[in-house]
């Protein structure tokens, strides 16, 4: 379908689609291809959505950063810096596709594309509960960003543009200042998450420094600039105060009192956000540090006991790691399978039936039964099961955990797997509680 053209030849929607333009959108798809391929060095054994996931991410940062320094640079170089500046744009553009990009398939990665799962705990009444950690913390912000995202990449065309004018429209893509706190945010809180090399957290501050440093330039350049400005105006002449102040907007309103005030709304944005966000992310970090595996299970006669890594006390047998191979009764759980299909020594995977989590479920050579979560707690990645060495291992960086207890054996992750109550009951059934 053809596109409507400009009289000068520019499309109306894209604007005018150079050769250079062209090329610079390669540039950018070139370097987002370039971001997923440094991942899969870094994580050769990843999956490839979580390669996608990890290389999106950080490249739409990269590029984000990049919208923010373009106007300072053209400052400093003494480059035309107008509203509409095409390789700012573009940036912009693909810093939002990589951001989409990242944060659909994110939500493939684990909790069986339950995508509530990432922000809230599912209850044993069917009912969800926010996640006051910094897990579900991080996830919201990560989700806020995205929609910012997706705003201004829906407005980065020639139609917005154009209905917006030229001032509206750039006071709607200054929202990338807020958006910049977002992500930088939002990949703390995973640098913290997924317990990431020292490195990564150099390049962020590094990103952050630089953009800061950028920022203050630019202000301090346009500063001097409308100084001299005004100072080589003719103090009896129109200065340019005089003439913002005389232009009136539908409202009756001096401009400059209207472009004051969206100066204060958005910096007041941007403020806020900032605050908000290292507020409750020093609160989540610091939780983090102290790790609750604590799951409540039902022990078939009414009560409840917790499990954070101690026994659990069921049917008058007791099982380290919160399992126990005690008989139960039929109606006390969800029967997983007969003990018989699991020979000693042997393990099975399971979705656990409340919860939805996905499980390993073990018969121990001592005859015990027990289950825990088969997903890495350094990073949401499945673990498998050796046998020969007793281990549950996660081979995206190479951790161990301890097959009969769910402890740390070696690698970064630093706490447990959370386990699950089960048992056997009269019949031979391995039997699950319900959390």
């Amino acid at each position: 379908m053809a596109t409507t053209q400009y009289k000068n030849g520019n499309s109306k929607f894209w604007g005018d689609f150079s050769q250079v333009r062209v090329r610079s959108h390669l540039v950018f798809a070139l370097i987002s291809l370039v971001g997923c391929g440094l991942t899969y060095i870094y994580e050769p054994q990843a999956t490839i959505n979580d390669i996608i996931t990890v290389g999106t991410g950080y490249v739409s940062l990269v590029l984000l950063v990049a919208t923010l320094a373009i106007g300072p640079l053209n400052l400093v170089l003494k480059r035309r810096n107008g509203v509409n500046v095409n390789l700012r744009r573009d940036a912009g553009i693909w810093c939002g596709i990589n951001g989409i990009i990242h944060a659909i398939v994110s939500f493939t990665l684990y909790n069986n594309g339950n995508i509530l799962l990432y922000f809230f705990n599912k209850q044993p009444n069917g009912g969800y509960l926010p996640q006051f950690n910094l897990n579900g913390l991080s996830n919201v912000l990560g989700l806020i960003a995205a929609l910012v995202m997706l705003a201004l990449l829906l407005t980065s065309n020639n139609l917005s543009l154009r209905w917006l004018k030229g001032k509206r429209w750039k006071y709607v893509q200054r929202f990338n200042y807020p958006l910049f706190i977002l992500v930088v945010a939002h990949t703390i809180g995973y640098l913290v998450l997924n317990a990431r090399e020292t490195y990564f957290t150099f390049i962020v501050a590094a990103l952050v420094f630089f953009t800061v440093e950028a920022q203050l330039t630019g202000v301090f350049i346009t500063m001097v600039r409308e100084r001299k400005r005004k100072a080589a105006v003719d103090p009896d002449g129109p200065t340019v105060t005089n003439v913002l102040i005389t232009r009136q907007d539908e409202h009756g309103d001096p401009e400059q009192t209207i472009a004051r005030r969206r100066f204060l709304v958005l910096t007041g944005v941007t403020v806020l956000t900032g605050v908000t966000s290292i507020a409750t992310l020093s609160a989540a970090i610091a939780s983090q540090s102290k790790p609750s595996t604590t799951k409540v299970a039902s022990t078939g006669d009414g009560s409840s006991t917790a499990n954070s890594g101690t026994a659990y006390t069921a049917a008058g047998n007791t099982s380290a790691a919160g399992n126990t191979s005690g008989t139960a009764s039929a109606g006390s759980g969800i029967v997983l399978t007969k003990l018989s299909s699991l020979p000693a020594g042997a393990c099975t995977n399971f979705t656990t039936p409340d919860t939805g989590d996905t499980a390993f479920l073990i018969h121990e050579q001592d005859g015990s039964v027990k289950a825990f979560s088969n997903i890495c707690t350094h990073r949401p990645y499945e673990l498998t099961y050796q046998a020969d060495q007793g281990t549950f291992y996660c081979a995206l960086h190479a951790a161990n955990f301890d097959a009969k207890t769910g402890e740390v054996l070696n690698g970064p992750p630093r706490y447990g797997l959370p386990s699950f109550k089960v048992q056997v009951d009269n019949q031979g059934n391995i039997v699950y509680s319900q959390s």
